[in-house]
């Protein structure tokens, strides 16, 4: 009896640490996702210079380094730690299960060598719905991070959308061109990097729009 209640338990904390895996590098992997997710604020194309040949004037066309901005984006980083502090309240909640699943486990084991065939069925009926219980707890948690993660990487690409939606009209630019290590652009004249211009002015904005 005592083994088929060290295997149920052991089944649930195998699932619960794998649980915890996920949901403590899931913000890790939001900032991947959404690195990865909002290149498409920043138009590319291969065919500029087919472009810039078939046109009567030339492009004008500038770069950002879409790195940096990620980096010192001071908007985009306190996202981040939003979504950072969730998962880990999202984690310690789910640790917090882990351990009364084990305090249990650990009363059942000292009363399993009294207790009769009926009293063991039950209890292993209690595991499987703790068992239950905490997957569901699982998918709740990683849920409500992906759908908070979502809604904010809408409001970071709305708000980085509409700045550059703005210079390019200002400037009369045709392209403003994404500049990252594995981009379509191979090569790019420093003169062109306005990363500087675009940082020093969301931060300015951001800031002036926190003390509205």
């Amino acid at each position: 009896m005592n083994q088929r209640i060290s295997l149920i338990f052991n089944v649930l904390l195998s699932i619960a640490v794998i649980v915890l895996y996920v949901l403590h590098f899931s913000s890790t992997r939001s900032g991947s996702s959404e690195s990865g997710s909002d290149e498409n604020v920043w138009i590319e194309d291969t065919t500029l210079a087919q472009k810039a040949l078939a046109s009567n004037k030339p492009l004008k066309i500038v770069f950002i380094k879409a790195d940096s901005i990620y980096v010192k984006y001071e908007y985009y980083n306190n996202l981040k730690k939003g979504i950072e502090s969730k998962a880990r309240r999202s984690e310690a909640e789910l640790e917090g299960e882990m351990k009364r699943l084990e305090k249990d486990y650990e009363d059942a084991q000292r009363r399993a060598q009294s207790m009769s065939k009926e009293q063991i069925m039950e209890l292993e009926q209690r595991f499987g719905q703790r068992q239950q219980q905490l997957a569901q707890l699982r998918d709740r948690l990683s849920e409500e991070l992906a759908i908070e993660e979502e809604k904010l990487n809408k409001q970071l690409r709305g708000k980085v959308q509409d700045y550059f939606n703005r210079i390019a009209s200002e400037n009369n630019f045709d392209y403003i061109v994404s500049y990252f290590p594995g981009s379509n652009v191979v090569w790019a004249n420093d003169s062109l990097d306005i990363t500087a211009k675009v940082l020093n002015d969301l931060n300015r904005e951001y800031r002036e729009g926190k003390k509205k």
